[in-house]
């Protein structure tokens, strides 16, 4: 398959909650400049809207859609790609800082 990703990803090595609107919704698998993989125990659809908080020692405030979405049947979890919407170079900065701050 080839990769259409301009940035790299980072994977995430600890829990890490994502929340839409204060209810909790997965973990974060990976993160880049330009969207996220989430892990959940419900499908998000395909092309959803959301706000989301990244917490961990910082929380990170984002606006993403989903793109795709796939469910692991062996482990009953869902695995959902967001790009992350109306990016500011502030926005831009706080992800930056984000995964620098997590490694």
């Amino acid at each position: 398959m080839v990769e259409k990703r301009k940035n790299e990803r980072w994977g995430s090595l600890k829990i890490i909650y994502v929340l839409n609107q204060e209810s909790f919704i997965g973990y974060l698998e990976d993160i880049s400049l330009e969207g996220m993989k989430l892990m959940s125990e419900l499908p998000i659809p395909v092309g959803k809207t959301i706000q989301l908080s990244i917490e961990d020692d910082q929380i990170l405030t984002l606006e993403a859609q989903s793109i795709w979405e796939k469910k692991d049947t062996e482990f009953n979890e869902y695995y959902t790609g967001f790009k992350f919407l109306n990016l500011t170079q502030d926005t831009i900065a706080q992800i930056n800082r984000f995964i620098i701050g997590s490694k």
